[in-house]
């Protein structure tokens, strides 16, 4: 285990409970209009991963004049949901 995904697996925890209490994994809550879950260090990283790479992807596409796709936008939105994580409004950018 990398020791940046353990402190940020610990953020994500501390936040989740802060938000929704002492939960099991796997129990629905929403978060920003999306459904999600608890996950577990296994689930959480790639989820980060994939969240992070989308973001700067999304970030170097619309710094260069493209548009944002509604169903990017939507599944960028989702990720960062799930990760308990801000979602950047890329429109503006």
């Amino acid at each position: 285990m990398n020791r940046e995904y353990i402190d940020i697996y610990d953020n994500y925890l501390r936040l989740f409970e802060e938000k929704f209490g002492d939960m099991e994994s796997g129990l629905p809550v929403r978060n920003d209009g999306y459904i999600v879950s608890k996950l577990s260090y296994d689930e959480f990283v790639p989820k980060w991963t994939e969240c992070k790479q989308l973001e700067s992807f999304l970030r170097e596409t619309m710094s260069n004049g493209y548009t944002l796709n509604d169903a990017v936008e939507h599944e960028y939105k989702k990720l960062c949901a799930s990760v308990l994580e801000k979602a950047k409004d890329f429109k503006t950018v």
